[in-house]
């Protein structure tokens, strides 16, 4: 599986464009590992938070539904629990969602682009500067995945407008994916829309999403690593 090579990428900009521009892009750099640590930071505290208040019930959806209808002090960690996944999720969306835009400056310094405005870069907006390359082909994949969409409008949403609502669901058809689980509701951005997801798809989809990231990531080296040879 790829992995990240953000020493092999400072190598090959200081090589090819010089340590001040290596200067550059070196903090950028290190943002995105940063926020890919925390990313997976929130994503394993999401993971984790039911696991005290389902670990003496048994997971069958009846005593699942028993334990939601609860009063008193498991109600109370019920609901304690689900505000530990949810603003974890959140959170770690969010990280997810700068990765590319962090990205879109790493690529702006790393192939020394002149004349963009940085005030807003993002993929979109770096994507017409990056000449066609397998770089450019990774960064149209991953603007164009339906995952990344749903994750900018679930961002955008729930840091600008409102929380996507959401209700711990129990599946008691048998015909559900998960049989319980916190579930966000379809929800509209900008004239689009999106389904209803659990929450355990979500932090897979932003799995998946990191390493559509790394993928992206090492084109960057590919390309740089041409102009050397």
């Amino acid at each position: 599986m790829s992995v990240w090579k953000l020493q092999e990428l400072r190598e090959l900009i200081e090589k090819v464009h010089g340590s001040e521009q290596l200067s550059k892009a070196s903090s950028h750099i290190n943002s995105v590992d940063w926020k890919i640590r925390s990313a997976s930071y929130h994503s394993y505290t999401a993971s984790d938070a039911f696991t005290s208040v389902f670990e003496n019930v048994e997971h069958e959806s009846i005593s699942v539904v028993n334990m939601i209808l609860s009063t008193g002090e498991e109600a109370s960690k019920l609901h304690e629990a689900r505000l530990i996944y949810e603003a974890n999720v959140i959170a770690c969306a969010q990280a997810m969602h700068s990765v590319t835009d962090i990205i879109s400056h790493v690529i702006l310094h790393a192939i020394a682009i002149n004349g963009v405005d940085e005030e807003n870069l993002c993929l979109k907006s770096i994507r017409k500067h990056v000449p066609s390359s397998g770089l450019k082909d990774k960064i149209v994949r991953v603007s164009g995945l339906k995952s990344f969409r749903y994750l900018q409008d679930f961002v955008n949403t729930t840091k600008h407008i409102r929380l996507v609502a959401s209700a711990y669901t129990v599946d008691l058809t048998g015909k559900e994916e998960h049989s319980h689980g916190v579930r966000f509701k379809a929800f509209t951005c900008k004239d689009r829309s999106h389904p209803e997801k659990w929450g355990l798809d979500f932090l897979e989809e932003l799995k998946q999403l990191s390493i559509e990231y790394v993928n992206l990531w090492q084109e960057l080296n590919v390309l740089l690593a041409q102009k050397t040879s």
